[in-house]
């Protein structure tokens, strides 16, 4: 089987993960892989988002056929996607990968099945954004159609907010949506060969916008025999069955649970969870779920054994970078109920503000045997860890 991998990670083991169907792996990949030796060619590129990485695929079809593309990342759905239609290659469609990228196209389809949302639109313009603020009111929520990880969101509450906003040159298309009271959850799994081989609800802890604000934020497993967890489960199906069909799925649902009891869909994705959640599914219930979706786009057996359960509960905590000095980070935690510590803050320098939820200073993985447990360990945890991450704003007047 010779398969090309778009690649921007540095937690996929492609080689070993496709071993046993003795693989031959063309790469283009912005990180360094494991095994490099075992790849039949391996192209760097500072950024992917480049179209050489495209005509590498193309000149490598004339030398040989390419049996499947895989991409695990958001930024590359579509051009694998394109590719796949021109080489005649099983996988995404062009018109799977625009609905699960673009967030109006995607929510044009939900009205279209009957599946509510929260009032939208697209911006075409600054008055596109006037208007709909004069329609609906404050708060609203203007986000960019086509990004990932809440970069660029912006939540308008005042005139003076949108006065900020509409002062700023705007270099990608937008679209605005009415503020959602409510709590957010997300559904994550694997669609193959015409079923789920696995599927299961997380809550978040806080919201996608905390790190804006310079809050902790992270992610739950959700016992998964609860009445929320299963209406969560099943809403999101309906989601999916609303969209294009494509076999194989990954997806990565975020979904509103309102003040009003309804299900309102955030967004979905169709590829596998960052921020740690892939880890808690690992700790949890014992596969890799990125390992599972790279096998299902090759045309593999995911191995997820049937009717998964949690073996125990996990939570993610994550630490945003401020406009600050960092001035002390811990390197270790008192707690044996803690794990997988990851320290990627810069002590002693001037940080960034976070641009994205994802932009941390220190991220860990907490466990405990029921959400009760575990969510009783996330307060004592990140108590401590917010009293030893130790910032100092400078005056820079």
């Amino acid at each position: 089987m010779s398969v090309f991998i778009f690649n921007r990670s540095t937690k996929f083991d492609y080689y070993n993960w496709l071993s046993d169907s003795s693989p031959v792996i063309y790469a283009a990949s912005e990180k360094p892989l494991n095994t490099p030796g075992k790849y039949k060619l391996v192209r760097r590129f500072d950024s992917l988002n480049t179209g050489l990485a495209d005509k590498l695929v193309l000149e490598i079809s004339k030398k040989t056929k390419l049996n499947r593309i895989v991409s695990q990342s958001e930024y590359d759905v579509i051009r694998a996607a394109t590719l796949r239609e021109y080489l005649d290659i099983e996988g995404q469609s062009l018109e799977s990968a625009h609905a699960y990228r673009n967030k109006v196209v995607m929510k044009d389809y939900l009205n279209r099945a009957g599946i509510k949302t929260a009032a939208y639109r697209k911006l075409d313009s600054s008055v596109d954004l006037i208007k709909f603020v004069h329609n609906h009111g404050y708060p609203v929520v203007v986000k960019p159609i086509d990004l990932a990880g809440s970069r660029g969101v912006e939540l308008l509450r005042s005139e003076q907010d949108l006065n900020r906003y509409l002062s700023v040159p705007v270099l990608r298309p937008y679209m605005v949506e009415r503020f959602v009271n409510g709590k957010m959850y997300h559904v994550n799994g694997i669609f193959y060969q015409n079923q789920y081989h696995f599927i299961a609800a997380y809550k978040y802890i806080n919201t996608s916008l905390d790190y804006q604000s310079h809050g902790c934020y992270g992610s739950m497993t959700m016992d998964p025999e609860t009445i929320l967890s299963k209406n969560l489960i099943s809403f999101c199906k309906r989601v999916i069955a609303a969209l294009p069909q494509t076999d194989p799925l990954a997806f990565h649902a975020e979904i509103f649970y309102t003040d009003n009891g309804e299900f309102l869909l955030n967004e979905i994705a169709s590829r596998t969870a960052g921020s740690l959640i892939v880890e808690l599914m690992e700790k949890d219930y014992g596969f890799n779920l990125s390992r599972s979706w790279v096998r299902s786009q090759c045309g593999l057996d995911p191995e997820i054994q049937p009717d998964s359960q949690p073996i125990s509960y996990s939570a993610s905590l994550m630490f945003p970078t401020r406009n600050a000095v960092l001035r002390n980070l811990p390197f270790f935690v008192p707690f044996s109920w803690c794990s997988n510590l990851y320290v990627n803050g810069k002590q002693g320098v001037q940080n960034a503000k976070a641009a994205t939820y994802t932009d941390d200073v220190l991220s860990i993985i907490i466990s405990g045997q029921s959400e009760k447990e575990v969510m009783s360990r996330v307060n004592e945890a990140s108590e401590w860890l917010d009293a030893e991450i130790l910032w100092v704003k400078v005056n820079t007047a």
